[in-house]
């Protein structure tokens, strides 16, 4: 394979090198059966924690006294994606899932 030949076609030749991501490739299929169980997606477990409530009540006040609220570093803080609940009853009787 000559230079030009491998400039052309590196992307192509780089997909069929690249190692096999089985965690990645599980993710959506687990995503797609919680969601035809009725169950929430990861977004949404992060979104109903104590923690993230309690963070959308303190706005909400703040907002009602027109307080300007301070604004939040979302680089620093937790993410949807990799979030991890603690197993624990939520209010429809049903246990966290975790996505492995």
């Amino acid at each position: 394979m000559s230079d030009v030949d491998f400039e052309v076609n590196k992307g192509d030749l780089a997909e069929r090198v690249a190692p096999f991501d089985r965690i990645q490739a599980l993710k959506g299929e687990i995503n797609a059966l919680s969601r035809a169980e009725g169950l929430p997606g990861p977004i949404c477990r992060f979104m109903f924690t104590e923690l993230f409530i309690d963070q959308l009540r303190e706005r909400g006040r703040q907002l009602a006294e027109g307080i300007e609220p301070q604004k939040a570093d979302l680089a620093g803080g937790p993410q949807a994606e990799t979030y991890q609940p603690p197993t624990e009853v939520q209010p429809s009787g049903q246990p966290n899932r975790h996505d492995p």
